[in-house]
């Protein structure tokens, strides 16, 4: 799926499923530091639900799984969803490809690196998402 924005690189067209297999074996770019933040502020832990949007390859749910959340990622690209399933072989993860995953019923939702890839009025409907 080609994404334009005109912030992103002059607003060339761009596909992350292209660079799938290369994101898989790169990006896992996040610091334990991240991870202890997050859980410190009693989220994505035991007993809670987690939608991650733009999970790409699935980076957070891997990484966070062990402190015990039920993780579903979503993602626009096909080939980035498959590459997060093989390298979450063996972990209780759900991951779909959906272009407009709904909200609505998630408490806590988790987006890194992402926000400028969203339609901000189809996502942001109920919350300000700026603030995250």
């Amino acid at each position: 799926m080609n994404i334009t924005n005109q912030t992103i690189d002059g607003g060339k067209a761009f596909d992350w499923g292209n660079i799938s297999a290369d994101y898989a074996k790169f990006r896992d770019i996040y610091p334990q530091e991240f991870y202890n933040k997050i859980t410190r502020q009693n989220l994505c832990i035991n007993g809670q639900s987690v939608l991650d949007l733009g999970t790409g390859t699935g980076v957070l749910p891997r990484n966070m799984y062990r402190y015990g959340a039920n993780w579903i990622g979503t993602d626009i690209s096909e080939q980035q969803i498959k590459q997060a399933k093989l390298l979450s072989d063996g972990m209780d993860i759900q991951y779909y490809y959906s272009i407009r995953p709904g909200i609505e019923v998630w408490k806590h939702l988790l987006c890194a690196s992402v926000r400028q890839n969203f339609d901000g009025d189809a996502v942001a409907s109920s919350r300000n998402f700026n603030d995250a």
